[in-house]
């Protein structure tokens, strides 16, 4: 994996283009101008939660474009619990780890407010890309918040003190992961399958991501791979999720040892 690309992107998921100070002491503080500019200084300061703030505070009409969009985007991740550098790093040696488990680490000690800060950086790149054209890099953001939102969610439900799956929990059971946290999962993996090709991220390729829901289907469990909205996510396919968590052969956390087919969960 070249880690080279990966920083170049990185530097241009974490960062808005730097804004110059056009402002004097003398200037209007209430302009949207001025607010765009504070929130980009605190979005710089790692302040995400004024960040947010400023740009909450903007016009309607400053509200809707990329640049405001982006520093909204930029503060959800960071809040989501992305350490950047040391998650495409890590992402860099996953070597043979299976992809649930290796998110599920990925995210330590994660918290629900991590899970919701991921839904509403989702929510804010799908807007912009509503928008706006969609760039290389908006597929890379889609990429990166599907990880997250699986890894963050993983974490918080599934795993032990040391940040590894915890087998005393059941993938299978809605008491150890609910319905509505599986939606997301669900669609966190159809993100990555979603935007993967045009993300260019190496180590994972489309073909490969998309293999696995024609296997689901192969089994007679639901493909998951196009529900990108928690509106579009069925019983079945909550069933498919639980069943590739549980599985050992692909990408899931082994409670079972076995590939899907053998492995699938009772729903």
């Amino acid at each position: 994996m070249k880690l080279s690309k990966y920083f170049i992107l990185l530097v241009c998921f974490v960062l808005v283009a730097c804004t110059e100070n056009l402002f004097s002491t003398t200037a209007d503080k209430t302009s949207d101008e001025a607010k765009m500019y504070a929130a980009q200084m605190y979005l710089d300061e790692a302040n995400w939660d004024k960040a947010i703030e400023s740009i909450g505070s903007l016009s309607s009409t400053a509200q809707a474009t990329r640049d405001a969009k982006e520093i909204l985007i930029s503060a959800y991740s960071a809040k989501c619990g992305f350490n950047f550098i040391n998650f495409i790093q890590s992402l860099g040696s996953m070597g043979s780890a299976k992809l649930f488990a290796f998110l599920l680490n990925a995210f330590p000690d994660a918290e629900l407010v991590n899970n919701t800060a991921c839904v509403n950086a989702e929510t804010q790149l799908k807007a912009l890309v509503a928008a706006h054209t969609a760039t290389a890099i908006d597929h890379l953001k889609f990429v990166l918040l599907g990880m997250a939102k699986i890894g963050s969610i993983l974490n918080y439900k599934l795993a032990n003190a040391s940040n590894t799956f915890n087998n005393a929990k059941d993938p299978c059971s809605a008491g150890d992961i609910t319905n509505a946290e599986v939606d997301q999962l669900v669609t966190g993996f159809a993100l990555i399958v979603t935007h993967i090709a045009e993300a260019a991220l190496d180590g994972f390729d489309a073909t490969s991501m998309t293999t696995i829901c024609t296997t689901l289907v192969s089994y007679g469990l639901t493909d998951i791979c196009a529900m990108t909205s928690t509106a579009s996510v069925t019983s079945g396919a909550r069933c498919a999720m639980r069943s590739l968590m549980n599985e050992s052969s692909a990408i899931g956390l082994a409670k079972c040892t076995g590939d899907v087919s053998t492995c699938v969960c009772t729903c």
